[in-house]
């Protein structure tokens, strides 16, 4: 009785053992580099990994050519005053007014505002940068609502830019990540360290996509590296450790890559239908194309793959 017992307890056991989640390479080479700290030299050295000099606005003085953030988006601009004092470090910019007219704008802010950037510029994901209380206090008074937050410095990392126009940046936050801001909001740290060097990311991507066998327009969503900004996008998932085209969007682009029926029709995995103009001899293959999956999922399967615009384009 007691062999019986043992054995049962052995077999409960091994059932209830935990299944390690699989390393997404991507997240594991960006800890790798983050890992090794403000140490410029070995950050230089390690083949995937890049770090942040702020040099290039620490030299920013009169006549220094830059780019401001307008209500339009960026314009080019030239410093004209630089403002030094103890506990503070400003610049004056002088830029053509957004407003189409020939009058020039001036706008003084902080010499590492987001505001300003270099013409090339190099700000990229992971950098430190500071989101002021006084900042978080001007939105809120915008709102004409506090809700009962008292603003705090909040010191922390980009999570993410939205492209070149920077008209969307995420900072990591205690409690999620803080979204909408733009590059008046923030300040960039003269603290740096070593960062994953962004040239990896789609290589990274490219080969978690083909470990997870997904169509090549995944990448979109593979290259994303945390569960937040992954659930943010419609056509991707989190799965366990990496950010996936979700399996509609990725059973609709395989489809979507079939140009005749017979090929079409005949994929099983997943099952792809071919829709053509009931009048054949009206048409020149044109308006054809092929979807997924079954029959009585083809309406809906059509009314999501609008939603495949921006993978697609």
């Amino acid at each position: 009785m007691i062999l019986y017992i043992c054995i049962y307890l052995l077999i409960l056991v091994h059932s209830q053992t935990t299944t390690i989640a699989p390393i997404n390479p991507l997240v594991e080479q960006k800890i790798a580099c983050e890992a090794i700290g403000p140490d410029l030299n070995n950050c230089e050295a390690a083949e995937k990994c890049t770090f942040f000099d702020i040099s290039g606005r620490e030299v920013f003085t009169i006549k220094s050519p830059v780019q401001v953030f307008t209500v339009n988006g960026w314009a080019s601009g030239e410093v004209t005053a630089v403002h030094q004092a103890v506990g503070q470090d400003d610049l004056t910019v002088e830029y053509p007014c957004p407003d189409g007219t020939n009058e020039l704008c001036t706008v003084t802010d902080a010499r590492f505002s987001m505001r300003f950037r270099e013409r090339n510029h190099t700000e990229i994901e992971g950098i430190r940068v500071t989101y002021l209380a006084t900042k978080q206090q001007e939105k809120l008074d915008r709102l004409e609502s506090d809700a009962g937050v008292v603003p705090t410095d909040i010191y922390s990392r980009i999570s993410g830019l939205d492209g070149g126009e920077w008209a969307d940046i995420w900072i990591y936050a205690a409690f999620g990540e803080v979204v909408g801001l733009q590059g008046p909001d923030l300040i960039i740290s003269t603290y740096q360290d070593c960062l994953l060097d962004p040239i990896w990311i789609p290589i990274y991507a490219e080969e978690i996509r083909l470990e997870h066998n997904q169509v090549p327009q995944a990448t979109y969503c593979t290259q994303i590296m945390n569960e937040f900004n992954c659930e943010r996008e419609t056509n991707c998932v989190w799965e366990e450790t990496v950010c996936l085209a979700n399996s509609w969007t990725n059973d609709l682009l395989t489809c979507h890559e079939f140009k005749n029926e017979t090929s079409c029709n005949g994929n099983m995995e997943p099952n792809c239908k071919w829709l053509a103009p009931e009048l054949r001899n009206q048409y020149d293959g044109a308006d054809s194309y092929c979807v997924c999956c079954s029959a009585a999922q083809l309406n809906l399967a059509i009314l999501f793959s609008l939603l495949l615009i921006i993978f697609l384009c």
